[in-house]
């Protein structure tokens, strides 16, 4: 989608909807508009204190209950008010209270909802007024954040907080030309700031730094809010030509481990990090948590850099960290593969699919390149699915993919890159990003690549993958699509957007009034969190040549009116 460079810094709106008699339970409201508008306000100024947000000639609010069904809706179309009333809210639990701000056609009377806004686990009491917050968002399209995160960075992490705050850690802040490199490269350099991301206000507030900077790493939310910072590198390499021309390997490559890929430490929200501790080298391992406050950490780098066979669990549990090693834990040695959970979050044992991150074993033999974990105690067990065995030159061999489980027993893979020469011959082998999409069913151990109309449009490798919904819906954002062996280490970012579609079993565009949908900024190598409201946030990231510090949400509401509020997450209602 075009967009403006209208920014809408900070509106307020505050609303009261209660009953009309005194002491009846009823919210106050409060609104934060943030982004980049569509189109211009009517007199070209943000809104004054107290005044709806641009673009809209109506807006509706209305509670919901826990299940989504309607209590009580009230459309507005005086656009001067700074205060309104709707009377009948029961009091309740866990209330979901929504906004819709809309357009009409004068001609046609149509509808278009421009900004939307939920919030959710809103307790309104008897004989009192609740006070609740909430960001609006162009519905149906991406938004930048009324704030703007501390620094750039690349390569982080991401991770939701019991509260729906967002903590943001590590990563890398800067690039130069590489001088370690046997063909040209960049260095991408390490950073250890910390800051956190409020949903409600839309901005970021620092806390104290890491211990070690450090990229690439690993991240867990623990039991007790704290989040565990493990391993990762302190320098990386980027490069787009290599030296040799039938196995290049990834393009990204960690130069200097430093200290971070041997330590580990906690975030405590309040104060800051801890201390750090000693763990096994962890270089671009696959992360699983576990039950139970403990981290897996799959593959990655020996100290001598080949890939591995090792698992690491960081147990902690008993509150002391307990390290345990397993030297032997997957059937074939591994580095930057993807982990993807078969079992439900918290579920012991805990199921996974361990996929790529290692060589073809030849032109069309794709070798073992899945395998299903199941971890449980202190132990972790391998087991080579059937569709490996008998793959007959079916399957993905890949480094830097991304997947989801959209449906319990149902995993969605796609993209990446082919490390080594795999059902090509062009020479050289380049680890260019690839269409290929598999979705895999857990339950009958079935492996189905998808044909050219249900796979990916767009090649990509560092993008992400978010579920949104119950219903099977998710959505693909970023990364790269293209290797360019001519320019120095550059790879081609994209803004562009794609929605699984649970229904057709395929990936299609996203779109909005008769265009697609686009990210603001191209990124590769970014993070996306879905949020509490169920929204995405968008952060950092590479456009190319340049690492990003900007962030954005993506509002997966419909821009039709709702009679009953929004309906729940989804691009397809």
């Amino acid at each position: 989608m075009p967009h403006m460079t209208l920014r809408v810094t900070l509106c307020l709106l505050i609303i009261s909807l209660a009953d009309c008699g005194p002491g009846a339970p009823g919210i106050a409201l409060r609104l934060t508009v943030a982004g980049r508008a569509l189109d211009t306000p009517r007199d070209g100024q943000a809104p004054e204190r107290g005044k709806p947000p641009p673009g809209i000639d109506a807006f509706t609010i209305c509670v919901q209950d826990a299940a989504g069904q309607m209590l009580v809706c009230k459309n507005f179309t005086d656009m001067e008010t700074s205060s309104v009333r709707v009377s009948g809210i029961p009091a309740g639990s866990r209330r979901i209270v929504t906004f819709q701000g809309y357009m009409i056609n004068p001609d046609t009377l149509d509808t278009d909802v421009v900004w939307c806004g939920r919030a959710v686990g809103v307790n309104i009491g008897d004989d009192k007024v609740t006070q609740v917050s909430m960001l609006l968002a162009r519905c149906g399209d991406f938004t930048e954040t009324p704030g703007l995160p501390a620094g750039n960075r690349v390569f982080h992490t991401a991770t939701m907080l019991p509260d729906g705050r967002v903590l943001i850690a590590g990563g890398y802040d800067s690039i130069t030309s590489g001088a370690n490199c046997s063909r040209p490269c960049a260095q991408l350099v390490s950073s250890a700031t910390v800051e956190i991301y409020d949903p409600v206000q839309g901005t970021f507030s620092s806390l104290p730094d890491l211990a070690h900077p450090r990229g690439l790493h690993a991240a867990m939310l623990l039991s007790d809010g704290r989040v565990l910072i493990a391993g990762g590198c302190e320098t990386t390499t980027m490069q787009s030509s290599f030296d040799d021309k039938d196995q290049p390997g990834s393009p990204l490559r960690c130069l200097t481990p430093g200290p971070a890929a041997s330590s580990a430490e906690i975030i405590d929200i309040q104060s800051g990090p801890g201390d750090p501790f000693d763990i096994p080298a962890s270089i671009l391992g696959a992360p699983l948590p576990l039950a139970d406050d403990r981290l897996l950490l799959l593959g990655g780098e020996d100290d001598s850099g080949n890939a591995s066979r090792r698992a690491v669990i960081i147990d902690l549990s008993q509150g002391t960290p307990k390290i345990t090693e397993i030297p032997q834990a997957l059937a074939a040695a591994r580095r930057s593969a993807l982990v993807v959970p078969i079992s439900t979050a918290g579920q012991s044992p805990a199921e996974a699919l361990v996929l790529g991150g290692m060589q073809a074993a030849g032109e069309t033999d794709p070798g073992l390149f899945a395998e299903r974990i199941v971890a449980s105690g202190g132990g972790v067990a391998g087991i080579i699915p059937r569709y490996v065995t008998s793959a007959a030159g079916v399957g993905l061999p890949v480094m830097h993919a991304s997947g989801s489980r959209p449906l319990p027993g149902q995993l969605l893979i796609s993209g990446g890159v082919y490390p080594g020469r795999f059902l090509s011959r062009d020479t050289p082998f380049l680890p260019q990003p690839i269409e290929q999409t598999a979705v895999i069913d857990t339950r009958t151990d079935d492996f189905t690549l998808l044909d050219v109309n249900q796979r990916l449009g767009t090649p990509r490798a560092f993008h992400t993958t978010t579920t949104l919904d119950e219903r099977g819906h998710a959505l693909v954002v970023g990364g790269f699509t293209r290797l360019d062996p001519g320019a120095n280490c550059h790879l081609d970012a994209t803004s562009s957007v794609e929605a699984w579609d649970e229904e057709t079993q395929g990936f299609t565009l996203v779109w909005l009034r008769a265009e697609p949908v686009e990210m603001l900024h191209p990124r590769t190598g970014h993070s996306a969190t879905r949020l509490a409201d169920g929204t995405v946030l968008i952060i950092g990231g590479m456009d190319g040549a340049s690492i990003q510090a900007s962030a954005e949400i993506f509002s997966p509401y419909s821009n039709k009116l709702g009679s009953e509020g929004l309906a729940p997450p989804g691009l397809y209602p």
